[in-house]
């Protein structure tokens, strides 16, 4: 009698510490030298003169981390200042019948450029301004060929008619998405990395298009007042249609699982 192999397939792991070492060090070459020069270091300080908000922290940063990459920092001992202190950790429910779920660390930096471990800045801080986004193909595949410019609160400058406040957007981006495209054939070897670097840029464009449907930016709306508004409404989730956000994650969790097969979240 045939005997019939009836266990499930294995899922590829959460990679390993030299996995994230390599994608660090890949990742750590993107950028120009002594850019926070032209901006005042923008990206970690949320310090554009319109973007004072009430309720979220100004001159910081707001971080996020696979829950993978927050562990690998963590058992090298190379997580910034800080970091433990503000972490909190999160998981969101896309596929309630499979149990599938994005686990996930959020911290806040207050070191406003000044890294204490400046060779393992999170992923997050590594690939701004361009963070790699999916494109689905007809024939249910994914790629990461797009990119997410600038963070979640950079999604509105030029409907606002204001240049960009990060100084690679406007002058280096030419140099600079050379060097992350490198750097995304790096995460393009392991699902893990290619499903939490793409899943952070569709929220991203979820919440910019949540935010287009309800009208804002209004034309010639005042700066001040629209990056008030915004932050309430995103605050509150208004910019969030949990459905559409699990089902535009789950289509592309599944298009990664049909390339690669299963892998662990």
């Amino acid at each position: 009698m045939l005997s019939v192999d009836t266990r499930l397939p294995v899922a590829r792991p959460v990679p390993s510490d030299d996995e994230f070492e390599t994608l660090h060090q890949e990742a750590g070459r993107i950028g120009v030298a002594d850019c926070w020069t032209h901006c005042e270091s923008y990206c970690c300080k949320t310090n554009h003169p319109d973007q004072q908000f009430a309720l979220m922290k100004c001159d910081s940063a707001g971080l996020v981390y696979p829950l993978g990459e927050y562990r690998f920092l963590e058992r090298r001992q190379k997580l910034q200042a800080g970091a433990v202190e503000t972490a909190r950790h999160h998981e969101f429910v896309f596929d309630p019948s499979r149990n599938l779920r994005l686990r996930f660390v959020t911290t806040i930096c207050d070191l406003g450029g000044r890294c204490s471990e400046p060779a393992y800045r999170p992923l997050i801080c590594k690939f701004y301004p361009f963070y790699p986004a999916p494109d689905m193909t007809a024939g249910g595949t994914a790629s990461l060929s797009g990119f997410v410019t600038g963070s979640i609160i950079d999604q509105h400058w030029s409907e606002l008619g204001v240049p960009h406040p990060c100084w690679i957007v406007r002058e280096q981006s030419d140099v600079v998405i050379p060097q992350t495209r490198r750097a995304i054939d790096v995460v393009q070897r392991h699902p893990y990395f290619s499903f939490y670097l793409g899943a952070a840029a569709l929220f991203v464009r979820h919440v910019a298009d949540e935010c287009r449907r309800r009208g804002l930016p209004a034309p010639s709306k005042d700066l001040r007042a629209f990056f008030r508004e915004w932050e309430v409404t995103y605050l509150t989730g208004g910019f969030v249609d949990p459905p559409r956000l699990r089902a535009e994650i789950m289509a592309y969790h599944d298009a990664l699982v049909n390339q690669w097969g299963a892998f662990e979240l």
